[in-house]
């Protein structure tokens, strides 16, 4: 089977491309919809005394838990599913290249796609459930330092916007896997 660009373009299925699209926005929607609800609760959940002066503990801590959890999983979610994907690539590479088709290439990029997508998102939802915490305890209104919780849950909707599955990219995954794996 001769790989060229041209040929995995044509040849990408457009339900399997579908399907990898119908994930990105799920795991996207997911966690934008419950920041959307944690903003509603923000505005309309005004404290009567907004002059908080102690920070709870549990608070406290969960705050910097949160900025290890997000270093972590943008790390992780960088080498995790290139880990896993090459290993998928060196299954094919011992495999008769003509037998290979490009249902299972874009298979290996919906994997790859999942994987990278659904950790961000696990990092994504703890800062968005410590900044939910932070809402509901009226902390956030004292210390907006808490804020900061966000951020994880904007990496992961900015990487599901970046990654998200078109022909193009998926074909240009799979061409360069292909040509870095000598195949």
């Amino acid at each position: 089977m001769n790989l060229t660009f041209e040929n995995i373009y044509s040849n990408i299925s457009h339900e399997q491309l579908k399907t990898s699209q119908i994930i990105a926005i799920a795991l996207g929607l997911g966690i934008s919809l419950f920041f959307g609800v944690t903003m509603i609760m923000y505005y309309n959940n005004l404290p009567n005394d907004p002059n908080v002066y102690e920070e709870p503990n549990n608070l406290l801590y969960l705050k910097f838990v949160c900025i290890l959890v997000f270093f972590t999983t943008l790390v992780l979610s960088y080498f995790q599913p290139t880990r896993i994907v090459k290993a998928q690539f060196e299954t094919l590479k011992n495999t008769d290249s003509s037998k290979v088709d490009i249902n299972s290439l874009e298979a290996i990029h919906r994997t790859y796609l999942i994987i990278r997508l659904a950790i961000l998102e696990g990092g994504g939802l703890f800062g968005l459930v410590i900044f939910f915490l932070s809402v509901l305890d009226f902390t956030i209104y004292a210390f907006p330092i808490y804020w900061i919780c966000v951020i994880p849950a904007l990496v992961m909707v900015l990487h599901v916007i970046l990654l998200f599955p078109t022909k193009t990219k998926v074909s240009n995954y799979i061409l360069e896997n292909l040509q870095s794996e000598n195949f």
